[in-house]
């Protein structure tokens, strides 16, 4: 279909025995969006995803393939080689399609967990997204597998099913290519891939392909960070294929790029970042909101000079414990019970960006996690130390992300007014009951000018977050109290080592 052109169509109804009706509202207005590709700049004034759909399961029927894949390190599923920070809510998932692990509940049940290689979890995931008002995703490939046979048949699987789901809940999605070699293939890699998804699994005919400025939205992620292996002419061949190679190849292109691609960009890669159609850099005001709001003002007002469209990535929080093998990297970044994630959606939407990537929906793995996810640690498996929804000292149900998620696309679409207080309100547990940190308090909660500390306390500094995700007080733990006096009235997180706990000073 020409992107440009309005068709009319006509749709026969029939039953199953061949009789012929009226096709219901419903299915007029779903016909009449989906068929007409291009007519909207879809990727405006909405909040799109990252999909990973990286978690597979032994035994769940690849070709060629019968490991773990991003659950556990070594193929070793048990709470020593978890491989990531939180746990997903399982309940609602097809319990037949739960693969059994080597760990247990604290009721004595064996964990288990899922696999993106099932239909049934993908159609899980985009059904929330459809319950939950978001608009779409962009699903990933990595370029690390799609030279690997059996790795390509499992990543064009779960884009089919991927697909079929959207297709299904009337969700969208676009294709992000995740660059990780940068070698002297890469080019033929990447366009092999494009014509492959493009000619044999007939992407861009799906009604649920994104599209903006008349053109089929694509990502590219890794351009000019050091450790993809880019040169700059590597890349602009490769952006030149898509903008004026063959036509039926072309795109809009969305590159993701570092931090300092404005302010200090590698040499020889401002040309390269100048000729996208889109720029989006990896969380720019994530580790400080309120010191680099103004770095994002300003890469939105070169982009608005420069006619390129600019896409800011925000995410929950993060929590790399076992990922780093660090106790240091757990809840390094405290979610704050959504409080952290809105001040990044509210400073995007002040700045009146039409854009925004939220990072990411499924990942686990570094605790970015937006679906559901578990409460409390009664619900995470025994030994493996994970970060539970309520580590911060916050009460909230598995799909508190998600019921954010909603918020922030209403406000960056106007549907509700912007603001900078979450509009839903958390509730606060006082002090943290996560078994994690054994027998540690805080008290009073509410706290007035002093703030005391018992239980097992490894010597160190302490920090006190506001939740914002800003330090606003740190020192050495000397006689166990903290002076919190000159502190506003409000919610902070006392983190020490590798603890947190919420607490509220008057």
């Amino acid at each position: 279909l020409d992107p440009q052109t309005y068709y009319a169509y006509t749709v026969t109804m029939r039953d199953a025995y061949g009789n012929t009706g009226e096709p219901s509202d419903t299915f007029s207005a779903i016909t009449t969006a989906y068929l007409q590709p291009g007519l909207e700049n879809e990727l405006e004034y909405g909040a799109y995803y990252g999909y990973q759909g990286w978690h597979f399961a032994q035994g769940d029927g690849r070709i060629n393939a019968d490991d773990w894949v991003h659950w556990f390190e070594g193929g070793i599923p048990d709470a020593v080689h978890i491989h990531g920070d939180m746990w997903p809510d399982l309940r609602e998932y097809d319990q037949d399609k739960l693969y059994e692990t080597q760990m247990i509940y604290p009721n004595g049940e064996t964990a288990g967990l899922y696999s993106c290689y099932d239909y049934s979890t993908i159609d899980l995931h985009v059904k929330w997204m459809k319950e939950y008002g978001i608009k779409g995703c962009a699903v990933q490939r990595f370029t690390s597998s799609i030279d690997k046979a059996n790795k390509l048949e499992q990543g064009d699987k779960k884009l089919r099913d991927f697909m079929t789901a959207c297709e299904k809940y009337g969700v969208k999605f676009w294709i992000m290519h995740d660059s990780g070699k940068g070698d002297d293939k890469e080019y033929e890699r990447i366009t092999n891939d494009w014509k492959h998804l493009v000619e044999d699994l007939d992407v861009l005919q799906s009604p649920a392909y994104t599209w903006q400025n008349g053109l089929p939205v694509y990502g590219l992620w890794g351009l000019g960070v050091s450790t993809r292996g880019w040169t700059p002419e590597q890349a602009a061949d490769l952006i030149d294929f898509y903008h004026n190679g063959e036509e039926k190849y072309r795109t809009y292109i969305c590159g993701g790029v570092p931090v300092i691609w404005r302010t200090n960009p590698p040499e020889g890669w401002k040309t390269v970042f100048d000729s996208l159609d889109m720029i989006s850099p990896w969380r720019t005001i994530f580790n400080n909101p309120d010191k680099f709001k103004s770095r994002m003002q300003a890469d939105l007002d070169y982009c608005n000079q420069m006619g390129i469209d600019y896409n800011p990535v925000v995410s929950p929080g993060a929590s790399t414990k076992h990922l780093r093998d660090s106790d240091a990297m757990r809840n390094w970044k405290p979610r704050n019970g959504g409080h952290f994630l809105w001040k990044q959606a509210y400073e995007v939407c002040k700045m009146n960006s039409k854009f925004m990537y939220v990072a990411m929906f499924v990942e686990v793995d570094e605790g970015t996690a937006m679906y559901k996810l578990v409460e409390t640690p009664d619900n995470l498996p025994v030994g493996a130390d994970q970060v539970p929804l309520n580590e911060d000292g916050y009460k909230l149900p598995s799909d508190w992300y998600l019921q954010v998620g909603t918020e922030i696309q209403k406000m960056i679409e106007g549907s509700t007014a912007l603001t900078p207080t979450l509009p839903l309100t958390p509730e606060m547990t006082g002090v943290n009951d996560s078994k994690s940190i054994g027998a540690l308090r805080v008290y009073p909660v509410p706290a007035r000018n002093k703030l005391f500390v018992s239980g097992f306390i490894k010597p160190g500094i302490f920090k006190l977050i506001n939740v914002n995700g800003i330090i606003v007080s740190e020192g050495q733990l000397n006689d166990n109290t903290v002076d919190v006096a000159n502190l506003a009235t409000g919610i902070y997180v006392f983190r020490m080592n590798s603890m947190a706990l919420r607490f509220l000073k008057e």
